[in-house]
């Protein structure tokens, strides 16, 4: 389930890359070829790289694919990897939790602000990938916690099981 949200949102931020790279070019030909300068195209490309930035590390620890996470799990091995797991895990949850909260204040201050060259539009509108990412993260990070108590609980059953076995 979480590998195709992952896949999902890989679709959207190359998509939105690939927006951000053609706005750019057209700006820049049409002031060098044309000495036409677009003013709502910096902001446009300020709203893109937010939300592909988000959305981006979002699909990256989603996967499993984000620097911290390999950092993290190339010094330990065995039941210190576990541990480091469910220690980060945890912590990762926090984290995302405060995400959710701040990028929700923040979004909400700045609908109150409009970009320079689109007044109808407000700045939150970049600013709300902070706690859409922050929660879908959190959920995968539960899922994981989940998937870890699941594995658990299955190891817990089969020695359980095996022990049955041997006292017949």
């Amino acid at each position: 389930m979480m590998n195709k949200t992952a896949d999902v949102i890989t679709v959207i931020v190359g998509t939105l890359f690939i927006a951000l790279f053609f706005a750019n070019i057209l700006n820049i030909t049409a002031r060098y070829l044309f000495g036409i300068s677009y003013i709502w195209i910096p902001d446009l490309s300020r709203i893109l790289f937010i939300w592909t930035v988000f959305l981006g590390g979002t699909a990256a620890y989603i996967k499993k694919q984000h620097l911290i996470i390999d950092f993290v799990k190339n010094r330990f091995r065995g039941r210190m990897l576990r541990t480091s797991d469910d220690l980060l895990n945890l912590i990762m949850a926090g984290f995302f939790v405060l995400l959710v909260m701040k990028g929700i204040r923040i979004t909400v201050n700045r609908m109150n602000i409009p970009y320079d060259s689109w007044e109808a539009v407000p700045t939150g509108v970049a600013y709300i990938a902070v706690p859409i990412a922050g929660t879908i993260m959190f959920l995968a990070t539960m899922v994981r916690i989940l998937e870890t108590i699941q594995q658990s609980l299955s190891k817990r059953t089969t020695k359980i099981d095996k022990t049955k076995i041997d006292n017949r």
